[in-house]
């Protein structure tokens, strides 16, 4: 029971599964809450403060998870990311302090630490599960405090249309950042140092993919939004030399964190620049990658503009670390040996 459907950002971390677990003659239905179509109206009712239609939408969300609810009760396991009503949570889990009394095997997988916001919710959610998958290494040690039967089980990305970086002979050096305009201000906190990169470099481009444009101040910069017709974002992504994940902050939504464009950096062979926390725990500083303080990102990504070689040798070792530390084969027998435990 996914918390977004598949083809919302975070809809993939269930659904991505699926083909693995047929594949080992387990049968698995997916429902979702809700669809794209109404994730995009909730915003936009949402932004004009459209009560009554809001309340439509959380009286439909609530009769179609009640009738799944009672569907699910036949499997053998039912999986949950986050909790069972999305976006409109209650105060306290009462749907699923119900399921737990029905049914014995169901599992609660979180990817950020929505305790924060909802934190008797998710903490007594928690306490009433059998078990939990977590996202990251943070999760883990928290969520240990709640429940004993927690799984690390790292994201994991559908491989099929990536493409991996060939080096090039071109002159320019791009250096790439995808994400949403939420997002986009964590990039605004190191603007000063890529403008300083930038005045010092000329064969630096900077690429930025985002769902609006945004300048940011620098004169040899593409921008792209993700929109764009004929933009191929994969094709985009493997023409990139650099890597960079800025993200910053000690909150616990920070430390809980795992960037997927630091996963798909690592993925296509581009060496990696990331922030403490958001990258994956199999990125190592200075051996595949290099995780960056705040006020050191002028003079990391200078060293890694004018050493050709500690790229190619932190591509190679960063898509190593990736298809081992990442491979889906190998995490789909541990993620079932754990569910069926």
């Amino acid at each position: 029971m996914p918390y977004y459907p598949e083809k919302w950002p975070g809809g993939d971390r269930l659904c991505f599964w699926k083909e693995d677990f047929e594949s080992q003659n387990y049968h698995v239905d997916i429902y979702n809450a809700w669809e794209v179509e109404d994730i995009q109206q909730f915003f936009r009712w949402t932004k004009v403060k459209d009560n009554i239609n809001l309340y439509k939408l959380y009286k439909q969300i609530l009769r179609k998870r009640t009738a799944q609810i009672k569907q699910a009760l036949d499997a053998d396991i039912i999986w949950i990311q986050r909790n069972i009503i999305p976006v409109f949570p209650f105060k306290k889990p009462y749907y699923e302090k119900l399921l737990s009394v029905f049914h014995k095997n169901v599992i609660y997988d979180y990817c950020d630490a929505d305790y924060t916001s909802n934190y008797n919710l998710v903490v007594k959610t928690a306490q009433l599960a059998n078990k939990i998958t977590v996202a990251s290494p943070f999760l883990k040690n928290h969520f240990l405090s709640h429940n004993p039967n927690v799984l690390f089980l790292r994201y994991c990305i559908e491989q099929r249309e990536y493409l991996v970086r060939e080096d090039r002979s071109e002159q320019t050096i791009r250096i790439g950042w995808m994400g949403s305009p939420e997002n986009l201000l964590q990039l605004l906190e190191i603007k000063e140092d890529l403008i300083r990169i930038e005045q010092e470099y000329t064969k630096v481009v900077f690429c930025i993919v985002c769902r609006e444009a945004h300048d940011i101040g620098l004169k040899r910069a593409e921008y792209v939004s993700f929109n764009d017709a004929n933009f191929n974002y994969f094709e985009w992504l493997s023409r990139l030399d650099i890597g960079i994940v800025p993200f910053f902050g000690d909150s616990d939504r920070v430390k809980a964190k795992v960037s997927k464009k630091g996963l798909e950096f690592m993925l296509c062979g581009i060496p990696t620049l990331s922030s403490p926390w958001v990258h994956s725990d199999t990125l190592i500083h200075k051996e595949n990658g290099l995780i960056v303080n705040q006020n050191a990102w002028h003079d990391s990504l200078s060293k890694i503009i004018e050493n050709e070689e500690i790229r190619k040798v932190f591509g190679r070792k960063g898509r190593e670390a990736y298809l081992t530390g990442h491979n889906k084969e190998v995490l789909v027998h541990q993620l079932i040996q754990f569910m069926t435990n």
